[in-house]
């Protein structure tokens, strides 16, 4: 079997047995040795005794013949000494018998031995005692001598002799015998020790060889190992030789590596324990800081300088969101690293990058956000820089919230990779939940803070409402005696406090006509327990102190304290507002500025005399007066002018009126007669008197004013039956007259009604005409006059109703613009003319532009540069192509915001230019400030240039002036070749008419385009 197959308990067994065989071996030996020693020294000692045996009897005989020949007695004693000692055997004797172990042979032959003896000493004795008788100094006696010299002593002595020596020879000869087997033992036994000891050392060796395989290395290492394991030195590893990982030394290796790790998890529960420790004295700081706090501030630095001094974070931070809950703001920090917070900006919303880290995930989900691995985490991509710097290793960041609502987050920083584990996790959260409750608290501290100096700021406004009330507060007993009279009372009654305290309130502020009743109906309140009177408000007339009788405005109100009643009254002086109810209904029915009846008196006259009409069958004339161009009073001198204007009218006008007549102001410049019992010739009377009177100058102030006006005359019942016809068919005649001539008069005739009428449906049917397809956009063509190139078209509108036919544009743009239509209509036109240009310059007319005019109302538009702008982009249109048109009444209605549109426009890259012109009062102190590149001369101008002076001499003038100010011209309305010859020599840039062509539809415009430019 193998050494290496055999346990090492087998192996120790295996030595235990050898040790045991050993040491029987070596007993036996010993047993052998000490037995063949004893052998040796019986030998030695038989030996010996024999001699002194022999020695004694010699010497016992000696003594005795000695004695009998001399007989001494201090022989004799000694003799007797001598054989006392030795009686019988001798000691020496005795211990060999008690050693030797004799067989029963040699002990017959040692009693025989001894039998001897005593017949040797017995004739010995008997020879001393004969010679005795002869002391002390007789002669020795023969028989004594005889006795010890004849033969039976000496055969005796001889027997003695005899047995003694055969006893030795036979004892001699056992003991060798026994000497001689003990030492074959002894042989035998040498050989067996040797077995033994060469398989004890064979077993030794074997079994270190093992005890080394098992141990991995020698006992000494393994010890001191061992030691260094028990006294806890884990620095140095265990170094095990190749292959005995399984051996002692490996497992202490192993052990050791457990102790490491024990060690290592001691250590890290320890720190943790440790951490937990600071985090619950930084929770129980925290809790006690929450206490101690007064503001959210001061909470917030107080958390973060606690868990980094006691729960030993890095840093730590507290943010706030902003007020647009997009950024966290870092409203207090403490640690390593805080000046990073001021060099970053933290998001709260997830759609950007920033807001995608632990603080903004934390406020976006409403959840704890760990992050353990913060150098390795793809959540802090953005901040692996500054953590590095910063040694920042793990990261946690919690919501905090106030009243249910996220409102920040608790940010921790720490060195050491997931040193937020789950206990961690849990004091954290519940730090947060406290952070939260302490913002609860602050919230409802703040509220109530905010409530006491509420309820403060209320008594003390109720104490200066009370002081500075424009109601008085007088406090009265149940007998009427005041017992407190506010600041109020002062001031409208005029007593002081001191002055009334302790009076009864009749006497101080009821008028004496009426105190009996104040009296009696005092006593019937008490009296009666019924109190209707408190909490209605009442009217009555109140006493002041300088006499003076006012109304007033009561409420009374009853006090019961302490089973007595008091009263509270409010009194208002409500003289103002009496007088001022009293202007409102003056106001109500009159015009402020003039003091003429308004339309609401208007109206209740109109009624009156409708009714008295009915009654006595006779007529009434009602006009309507506007002043013309009353506006540029008001903008060129100012709103006070204008008022002095209306004013010295309506004077005149009031001079003209009879008694029964009724003028009143509707507003502005518009007035409004009703002419008592008037027909028709009556009324025109009155009407060209009115004119008359509006004629005549006015002188205000510097100025002499001439104004007219346009007048409107109906007649009842002719033109209608009630308010609402009179009035509609007076507004027309009136607007007919604006409309014609102005400074004049109309009657309402039916035609007008019928104009009206159709203005009506013109208007109803436009808002529709889009929608229904009925407007289309028509193009006249332009050419250069001196390349004869068609270079553009002009856009215009046209509107052909299935039912009307087609309706002029001269009918239908006004209304547009004052029903508000035309920027619906504009903006069509628009799109439509540049979507056209577009579609020409995709069939290979790349130059074509187009001009759109535009009305008053457009150019107004501040919106109009981004429709312009977005119609430009939506089609793909360079602004270049196309060229917006305004007549030069709209440019200087408002030159000011004119440039700024203008501006907006040019910067857009469209080009602007000014229709119409010289029809209008032309301003070139505005022209040369205007952006505009093209002025374009009226047809009125063009239609006589070839006979008219005048309208050649102007329009010289316009392409001189054009050309001065760098600017192009383009002729309307050019119908004849003498037209254009005339245009052409004067340097006119441009024409456009019937000479070349009528307005088109885009497909036969198209047409016109291919006729022209067939190549194309």
């Amino acid at each position: 079997m193998a050494i290496q197959e055999v346990s090492f308990s087998r192996l120790v067994v295996v030595m235990q047995v050898l040790l045991a065989l050993v040491g029987m071996a070596v007993g036996g030996y010993v047993y052998v040795t000490l037995q063949m020693a004893d052998i040796q020294r019986i030998k030695v000692h038989v030996v010996t005794v024999v001699s002194d045996e022999h020695r004694r009897s010699e010497e016992l005989a000696r003594l005795a013949r000695y004695y009998v020949r001399t007989v001494d007695a201090q022989v004799r004693q000694h003799y007797e000494a001598v054989a006392m000692l030795y009686d019988g055997l001798s000691p020496a004797w005795q211990q060999l018998a008690t050693q030797g172990d004799f067989t029963l042979s040699e002990r017959d032959q040692l009693t025989v031995m001894h039998m001897h003896l005593q017949q040797l000493r017995a004739i010995e004795l008997q020879a001393v005692r004969l010679a005795r008788v002869n002391e002390p100094k007789g002669p020795p006696l023969n028989a004594s001598i005889a006795l010890l010299s004849g033969t039976t002593y000496q055969h005796v002595q001889q027997d003695v002799f005899q047995a003694l020596d055969a006893f030795s020879t036979r004892l001699q000869t056992r003991l060798q015998a026994a000497l001689s087997k003990l030492a074959f033992r002894l042989v035998w036994l040498q050989w067996l020790l040797m077995v033994l000891f060469l398989l004890l050392g064979y077993m030794c060796l074997h079994t270190v060889r093992r005890l080394k395989q098992i141990l991995g290395a020698d006992v000494d290492k393994v010890h001191a190992e061992a030691t260094r394991l028990y006294h806890g030195t884990l620095q140095e590893a265990i170094v095990v030789p190749s292959g005995l990982g399984g051996s002692v030394l490996g497992r202490l290796a192993e052990i050791q590596k457990q102790l490491g790790s024990a060690r290592t998890r001691e250590h890290a529960a320890r720190k943790n324990s440790q951490r937990q420790a600071q985090l619950y004295l930084a929770l129980r700081q925290c809790n006690q800081a929450i206490v101690r706090c007064q503001s959210r501030q001061a909470l917030f630095e107080q958390i973060c300088r606690i868990i980094v001094v006691f729960g030993h974070a890095k840093m730590v931070w507290i943010g706030e969101l902003d007020a647009d809950n997009e950024t966290i703001l870092a409203v207090a920090t403490y640690g390593e690293g805080t000046d990073y917070l001021n060099r970053v900006t933290i998001s709260a919303n997830m759609d950007i990058a920033s807001g995608r880290g632990p603080c903004g995930l934390s406020i976006a989900t409403d959840n704890p956000c760990w992050v353990d691995d913060f150098l390795n985490d793809s959540r802090t991509v953005m901040w692996h820089q500054h953590a590095a710097q910063f040694g920042w290793a793990a990261c946690a960041s919690l919501p905090l919230h106030c009243a249910g609502k996220v409102v920040g987050c608790l940010s921790l920083y720490a060195d050491q990779p997931g040193a937020f584990d789950s206990e961690v996790q849990n004091l954290l959260l519940e730090m947060a939940a406290d952070i939260d409750f302490a913002l609860d608290r602050f919230a409802i501290e703040s509220e109530r803070a905010q409530y006491r100096e509420s309820l403060r700021l209320n008594e003390e406004h109720a104490r200066q409402v009370l002081e500075n009330a424009l109601d008085a507060v007088i406090n009265i007993d149940a007998y009427g005696v005041i017992t407190e009279w506010s600041g109020s009372a002062l001031r409208i009654f005029g007593y002081t406090r001191d002055e009334v305290l302790g009076r009864n309130l009749a006497e101080v502020i009821v008028p004496p006509v009426h105190r009996e009743a104040h009296a009696t109906g005092m006593q019937r309140l008490l009296q009666s327990g019924e109190p209707h009177l408190i909490g209605k408000l009442i009217e009555i007339t109140a006493l002041r102190r300088d006499g003076a009788e006012f109304p007033v405005e009561l409420t009374i109100a009853s006090i019961a304290r302490d089973g007595e009643h008091y009263f509270s009254a409010f009194v208002r002086d409500i003289s103002r507002r009496k007088a001022s109810e009293a202007r409102i209904t003056y106001l109500a029915n009159y015009d402020a500025l003039t003091g003429l009846p308004n339309r609401n008196h208007l109206n209740e006259c109109v009624r009156k005399e409708i009714q008295r009409a009915q009654q006595f069958q006779t007529q009434f004339a009602l006009m309507f007066l506007d002043l013309d161009h009353f506006k540029d009073v008001n903008d060129s001198l100012g709103h006070s002018f204008g008022d002095s204007l209306l004013i010295e009218l309506a004077q005149r006008f009031q001079a003209l009126l009879r008694h029964d007549d009724v003028i009143c102001r509707l507003g502005g410049d518009e007035f409004v007669f009703l002419i008592h019992g008037a027909d028709h010739q009556a009324a025109k009377e009155m009407v060209e008197r009115l004119l008359c009177v509006i004629d005549e100058p006015i002188q205000i102030e510097q100025y002499q004013l001439s104004v007219s006006a346009s007048i409107g005359i109906t007649l009842y019942p002719d033109d209608g039956e009630d308010i609402e016809s009179l009035q509609r068919n007076a507004d027309v005649a009136m607007y007919r007259t604006k409309k014609e001539s102005r400074n004049g008069y109309r009657f309402f005739s039916s035609t007008m009604q019928i104009q009206s009428a159709r203005n009506l449906q013109l208007v109803n049917a436009l808002r529709q005409a889009i929608t229904l397809e009925q407007l289309a956009v028509f193009y006249q063509p332009q050419i250069d006059l001196q390349t004869q190139e068609v270079i553009g078209v002009e856009a215009l509108l046209r509107w052909t109703h299935p039912e009307l036919g087609p309706i002029s544009p001269a009918e239908f743009i006004p209304l547009a613009e004052s029903s508000g239509l035309i920027m619906s209509i504009g903006g069509w036109v628009l799109e439509q003319a540049v979507q056209q240009i577009q579609c020409w310059h995709a069939e290979g007319f790349e130059n074509m532009r187009v001009a759109v005019n535009l009305s008053s109302i457009q150019f107004r538009n501040p919106e109009l540069p981004v429709l312009v702008a977005k119609v430009l982009e939506k089609h793909a249109l360079s602004p270049a192509f196309l060229e917006l048109e305004l007549t030069e009444g709209v440019a200087l209605e408002d030159p000011v915001g004119a440039m700024t549109m203008m501006d907006a426009l040019d910067q857009l890259g469209v080009r602007l230019s000014i229709d119409d012109f010289g029809t209008g009062y032309s301003s070139l102190s505005y022209l040369k400030k205007f952006k505009v590149y093209k002025l374009k001369i009226d047809q009125s101008f063009v239609r006589d240039i070839s006979t008219d002076e005048e309208d050649k001499a102007i329009v010289i003038a316009i392409i001189h002036l054009a050309r001065s100010l760098g600017l192009k011209t383009i002729a309307e309305g050019v119908e004849t070749p003498s037209q254009q010859d005339f245009l052409q020599s004067h340097g006119c840039d441009e024409m456009q008419g019937y000479l070349l062509s009528r307005p088109l539809s885009s497909v036969d415009a198209t047409v016109f385009l291919r006729s022209r430019y067939p190549e194309s």
